[in-house]
């Protein structure tokens, strides 16, 4: 069996926690399943890097940072320093 997953089987899961995320009442903004399907090709991401590639401010940004730690997509805090992606299994 393969160890990584496809694009598809990736997306599917992103959808299955933003549909749990949403029936949890938990907001989730209309750019993070965008930011989701673009990070997973990276190691590391920073509210920086989604303000310069979707066009926003810090503030929704770091919002959506939050939200994707909350999901599982990002780690924690580390200062200034970019969050690592996690890596799914």
């Amino acid at each position: 069996m393969n160890a990584t997953k496809t694009i598809e089987e990736r997306l599917t899961e992103l959808e299955n926690r933003v549909s749990s995320l949403e029936s949890n009442n938990i907001s989730v903004d209309t750019k993070f399943e965008d930011v989701v399907k673009e990070i997973l090709q990276f190691e590391q991401i920073s509210a920086s890097f989604i303000q310069r590639k979707f066009k926003m401010g810090y503030s929704r940004a770091a919002r959506l940072l939050d939200e994707l730690e909350k999901a599982g997509y990002v780690g924690p805090a580390k200062g200034a320093m970019p969050r690592e992606v996690l890596k799914k299994k």
